[in-house]
């Protein structure tokens, strides 16, 4: 009975368990598999999900659900609300703030409208 409360509540995990044990049966386990696990990746991801989980928490994302909310008359014009700032943000993400800075020293502040010289050492 544990088991299936177990399932039930961490369907996730069990999940991944099984299609763990189905592809060990297809490539046999080895030495070589620690060397597949990328820690960078995990500990970036772990960190995302921490960080979610505490604003989650702090109530973060009920009251911009809530201001989203109060923002709009109808499911359409919340749905367009959601995808206008998806795409705002993506457009933003789409250019990691690494290359704004490279492209800044560069000269070339294709973003920015300020002059991007200052602060870069010139």
């Amino acid at each position: 009975m544990k088991v299936k409360q177990f399932i039930k509540q961490e369907t996730v995990l069990s999940v991944a368990i099984v299609l763990a044990a189905i592809s060990a049966v297809f490539v046999p386990p080895d030495a070589g598999y620690i060397s597949y696990i990328d820690l960078r990746t995990l500990a970036i991801l772990f960190s995302l999900m921490t960080v979610m989980a505490g604003l989650r928490r702090q109530g973060v994302f009920d009251r911009l659900g809530r201001a989203l909310l109060g923002q709009t008359n109808s499911t359409l014009q919340l749905v367009l609300v959601r995808v206008h700032c998806q795409n705002r943000c993506a457009h933003h993400w789409y250019k990691p703030w690494w290359s704004w800075h490279s492209d800044c020293l560069n000269g070339k502040p294709d973003f920015l409208p300020t002059d991007c010289t200052r602060g870069a050492g010139r």
